[in-house]
């Protein structure tokens, strides 16, 4: 499983017609999906994942210029068991967890942090 982070930025336009669409065709690609002020968090199997952001380019960028910037991960697939506190004592947060605080929405990548649920 895989994570992003998208967001749409259109330049040029009166409105966020682009967002709004980039977003519906994130949404018809049945995986999970988070939709925050500035961005969308998705999550799933690498295949879709991809497929589902070129989409959302696609869509958006019919109403003109547009900017898309994505972040991908493969390592955040657990969750959070309590803030991280300066010690590897926390587990990654899963796109079930997605929308929490900063101090919980960490991804170590040390050997001591467990992963899985």
């Amino acid at each position: 499983m895989i994570q992003a982070t998208v967001a749409v930025y259109p330049l040029g336009q009166a409105d966020y017609t682009a967002v709004h669409q980039a977003i519906e065709a994130l949404r018809g690609a049945g995986l999970r999906i988070d939709v925050q002020s500035m961005h969308t968090e998705i999550a799933g199997a690498e295949g879709p994942v991809f497929d589902a952001l070129k989409a959302a380019f696609h869509a958006a960028q019919q109403t003109g210029a547009v900017v898309m910037t994505i972040a991908v991960t493969n390592a955040c697939s657990a969750r959070v068991i309590r803030k991280y506190d300066g010690a590897d004592q926390a587990r990654c947060w899963g796109s079930e967890q997605m929308g929490m605080s900063g101090e919980e929405n960490i991804c170590r990548t040390n050997p001591a942090v467990r992963r899985g649920p």
